[in-house]
């Protein structure tokens, strides 16, 4: 019974990126799997050179000061947060919220198989994110100062170890997420402040690690005799890097004792959990009011009120918004800065810097894929928009105007922030608001051609709706494409004339457009009948 659900858990975790086809229920082709795969190498080498490089910086230092035990403390760190980070929510969905516990505990399987497939397939999410620091810091230790045959073996199994830990501490985080979320009856405004504070950490840590890797090079004795107050660090590195079995038999146990007692709670109480998480909240009786609107407008109120009951969609969409708005704060506080650059010998100038800027807005406003999941998020009540005696033609528009509207404060906050910074002249003003208001209408048209050409309708949680299948994926790597691609040629032919460039530019935008809202309102809207 157990293989049989563990077999159906990646089933649905391969599908799970990898569906999308006419009718949203297709399964992974090879050809698929193989770019899949592609992907996923070519995000392993990009992290790979991020903090393969963080770790090649610090590994001699650490150990010409006789501090290598600091360099796997410091690997533990980096890939406890990531694996913490990326799996918190996931523990959330599948152990606490997930929609399909009621259905399982009316079969004949023991509740222990239904909880150990759960967690087997987070171990197996975590490992993924795992691999990421896991390689370079094998690799970059391995040959810059070498393995011990001691250490190898303490590596490897304080790796498992530390992949049970993370997974125990996403558990938790998870459980607290979904309890104060069911106790304030706000899910979806609880899981997106978690959500977003662990965004902005992580992002934070990402931004500041190469301002402080040198002075951890330079400091690591320093560091070490601070860090080396917190045991549990210094024995797990010290078991790697200098080979010691009571340190790694200490190390091993406090890595592994929190995922047991995790598991023994939760093969207790997983009944409970599952009827909390179908409890329903009482509300207070309340004097309804009924307010006549035209059908573009109650479509539109629709789809938004969709949008803010799904804490998956919500986040998934508004970290473009977020990350542009952040953007264009700190251009204006740092403006005198970037004076300062500007009156310096720079090798750019600031036609040029200005419109490298308005291409990197086009990037954010990229990512906020709200349409690419706007009809996978309907999954199987699609059929009530379907039987509206509306024309479809108003259903899709509602969509694009939804998406449009969320990228305004985006693209205006940057188009404010660029103008104000690095003011060139009135026609670059005009210039640049046209092609980022191309750029908005664009990028919502490609989500839903996207979405229309690989729905996913028979999702049973919400996330694989809106952060996987090929139309998010297929969206975003367009996306991207359509803002580095006239950055490229912005550089190249900008020793022609910027003007011209810019100009060429907003034609092929505006062409992109037409046909691209031709084909919506015409045969995307064929299609989505057929859905």
């Amino acid at each position: 019974m157990f293989k049989a659900l563990m077999k159906v858990r990646l089933a649905s975790l391969l599908n799970m990126f990898m569906r999308g086809s006419k009718n949203g229920k297709g399964k992974a082709s090879k050809g698929k799997i193989i770019g899949f795969a592609l992907l996923y190498l070519y995000v392993l080498v990009v992290f790979g050179i991020m903090f393969g490089g963080m770790f090649a910086t610090v590994a001699v230092p650490f150990h010409e000061q006789g501090v290598s035990w600091l360099y796997f403390a410091l690997y533990s760190i980096l890939s406890l947060a990531l694996m913490v980070f990326g799996s918190t929510a996931i523990a959330k969905t599948q152990i606490f919220d997930a929609k399909d516990n009621d259905l399982l505990l009316s079969m004949p399987i023991p509740p222990s198989y239904i909880l150990a497939s759960r967690m087997s397939l987070l171990v197996i999410l975590n490992f993924v994110y795992q691999l990421t620091v896991l390689i370079p810091a094998a690799v970059v230790w391995a040959l810059m100062i070498g393995f011990s045959f001691v250490g190898l073996i303490s590596f490897i199994l304080l790796t498992l170890g530390l992949l049970l830990f993370s997974t125990a501490l996403a558990l938790l985080l998870g459980w607290v997420i979904a309890l104060v979320s069911r106790k304030s009856g706000k899910k979806t405004l609880i899981t997106m402040i978690f959500s977003l504070g662990f965004l902005a950490v992580y992002m934070y840590v990402c931004m500041s690690a190469q301002n402080y890797i040198g002075l951890l090079a330079q400091s690591g004795e320093s560091l070490a005799s601070a860090m080396k107050a917190f045991a549990p660090l210094y024995w797990l590195g010290n078991a790697i890097s200098g080979g010691n079995v009571l340190h790694l038999i200490l190390s091993i146990a406090i890595l592994v004792v929190p995922f047991v007692i995790a598991m023994v709670i939760l093969s207790k109480t997983f009944n409970k959990i599952v009827s909390q998480s179908q409890s329903i909240a009482r509300v207070k009786e309340k004097r309804a009011s009924f307010e006549s609107r035209s059908p573009e407008s109650a479509l539109l109120r629709r789809d938004t009120a969709r949008l803010f009951s799904s804490a998956s969609y919500l986040l998934n969409s508004s970290v473009g918004i977020v990350m542009a708005v952040i953007a264009a704060v700190m251009m204006i506080i740092k403006r005198d800065t970037f004076s300062v650059m500007l009156t310096a010998d720079m090798p750019i100038g600031k036609s040029l810097l200005a419109t490298m800027l308005i291409f990197g807005t086009a990037f954010l406003i990229g990512m906020i894929p709200l349409t690419a999941a706007s009809i996978s998020i309907e999954g199987k009540t699609l059929w009530i928009l379907k039987s509206l005696p509306i024309k479809t033609s108003k259903i899709l528009w509602s969509k694009l105007k939804l998406n449009i509207i969320a990228c305004l404060p985006a693209g205006l906050a940057m188009w404010l922030a660029i103008n104000i910074c690095f003011y060139v002249n009135i026609a670059f003003t005009f210039y640049s608001f046209i092609i980022i208001l191309s750029y908005i209408f664009l990028t919502a048209g490609i989500g839903l051609t996207e979405n229309l050409r690989h729905p996913i309708l028979d999702w049973s949680d919400e996330a694989m709706a809106v952060k996987s299948g090929l139309s998010v994926l297929f969206t975003m790597l367009i996306n991207m494409a359509l803002a580095i691609a006239p950055m490229v040629a912005v550089m190249v032919l900008s020793m022609l004339d910027l003007w011209v460039t810019l100009a060429v530019w907003f034609v092929i935008l505006a062409i992109l457009n037409v046909i691209l809202y031709s084909w919506l309102m015409t045969r995307g809207a064929k299609k989505f009948m057929e859905l």
